[in-house]
């Protein structure tokens, strides 16, 4: 009946496709790894209120990062307390 009739194409360009829930996701997994590494105290707290990870990463990773961060800082109290006492 429509023979030699061909549909028109659009040259008007595509909308963007709205991005997946794991493209959304991404962004704060890979800001939250670089700041465990740069900034850890930082990558900490956004570890608990950014990362989309599961509850038992975030504790695991917490121990990995927090056991140091916790000796580190009691060294320097220690030693601080030990040059007030022998000054």
């Amino acid at each position: 009946m429509l023979e030699g009739i061909t549909p028109s194409t659009s040259s008007a360009p595509l909308p963007p496709e709205a991005p997946t829930p794991e493209k959304r996701e991404t962004w704060r997994t890979v800001l939250t790894i670089i700041f465990l590494f740069i900034m850890p105290l930082v990558g900490l707290i956004l570890t608990w209120m950014l990362a989309p990870w599961r509850r038992r990463v975030k504790i695991i990773v917490t121990a990995i990062f927090a056991i140091p961060l916790i000796g580190i800082l009691l060294t320097i109290i220690l030693v601080a307390i030990r040059a007030l006492v022998s000054a």
